[in-house]
């Protein structure tokens, strides 16, 4: 990743490279639901595991991104289609959806549980993986990228590799998770993956752009918006009650959180964009909504889970500040895509 930010950023697979780093980066390594320590203790198991979330977020993304530039389809889709890869990774690859106790899904195991299923924790990794593994990556990728903001970054050779990765990944981690669902269960969270991913096929590519043309709204509105999403949508960590499952909010009201976290914030933001120039807004956004994920990483190193957590967020603050120094004005983004005119 150093090498990356020392070079030159043009050509797609510098983008690519972005989004690699990002992603599993963003929603694996600054939660700390995959441990930087594993490599002092494990390598092997390390490496492994890093092949496997490649496999999954980097690849998922690669293919959802390719897709929306397409079908032309905007961030409206995005965030459906990525709602559907949080349901192939969470209940068909990983089976958390499942999980009766223990790691990783803690006490939402029987808070929010019915009928087989972890409701409350079902929803939020949906919306999560939906918001941060592939929303955020992307947004930060069109800002950073604006010239290939409507290309695609792989051919038909790369793009059908890409598939089957992924397609080889979920099915290599369905064969070896535990917490096996029923098939009516499978059933079920497959025709759901679909009709997400339809749904998402059948949003116009209009939602979620901006519709003003200018806005009094300034980036520190913005910044302010994207700081709130992961605490709004960690609520329930201080909510769920105790091992009884007795929380002291019902579990649907963990689930609006969610939806005001993952969906209503992002909607509000598109309606105070400026239709130009823009991309000093997203940025704000963007970083603001990393920034608490950052501050999570440091718990997760003070208090031992994961003691050199605090890495991911080094790395992490020296890729936000090289994506900055990128954000362009409307004349660099011309000359940026005449550039990238050259490349094809």
């Amino acid at each position: 990743m150093v090498h990356f930010m020392m070079l030159k950023v043009t050509g797609r697979k510098y983008v690519i490279l972005a989004l690699i780093v990002m992603t599993p980066g963003i929603p694996e390594y600054l939660t700390g639901s995959s441990s930087l320590f594993t490599i002092l203790i494990n390598p092997v198991a390390f490496f492994l595991g890093l092949g496997f979330n490649i496999g999954l977020y980097s690849a998922g993304a690669l293919i959802i991104r390719e897709v929306a530039v397409i079908f032309r389809k905007g961030f409206a889709s995005i965030l459906a289609f990525g709602s559907a890869y949080g349901i192939a990774e969470e209940g068909l690859s990983v089976h958390t959806f499942f999980e009766t106790s223990g790691g990783p899904v803690g006490n939402l195991a029987y808070y929010g549980h019915y009928a087989g299923v972890n409701l409350v924790w079902a929803l939020g990794l949906t919306l999560f993986h939906a918001a941060f593994s592939i929303g955020l990556p992307l947004l930060f990728l069109a800002i950073a990228f604006p010239q290939y903001r409507q290309r695609r970054l792989l051919g038909r050779l790369g793009f059908a590799t890409t598939v089957v990765v992924y397609l080889g990944t979920v099915v290599v981690l369905n064969a070896v998770a535990g917490s096996k669902p029923t098939p009516s269960l499978y059933l079920l969270f497959v025709t759901a993956a679909i009709v997400i991913g339809a749904l998402g096929f059948s949003i116009s590519g209009r939602h979620l752009l901006p519709v003003r043309s200018n806005t009094t709204s300034g980036t520190r509105y913005f910044f302010a918006m994207g700081l709130i999403v992961f605490p709004v949508y960690v609520i329930y960590a201080i909510l769920i009650g105790d091992n009884e499952g007795f929380g002291i909010i019902p579990p649907v009201v963990d689930m609006i959180f969610y939806l005001a976290a993952c969906i209503f914030i992002p909607f509000r933001v598109a309606s105070h964009l400026s239709m130009r120039d823009n991309s000093a807004q997203l940025f704000s956004f963007a970083s603001g909504m990393v920034i608490p994920l950052m501050a999570w990483a440091i718990l997760v190193s003070v208090i031992g889970i994961d003691p050199i957590a605090f890495i991911a967020v080094i790395i992490g603050v020296l890729l936000l500040r090289k994506l900055r120094s990128m954000v362009s004005s409307p004349s660099e983004i011309l000359e940026r895509n005449a550039q990238a005119e050259l490349e094809l």
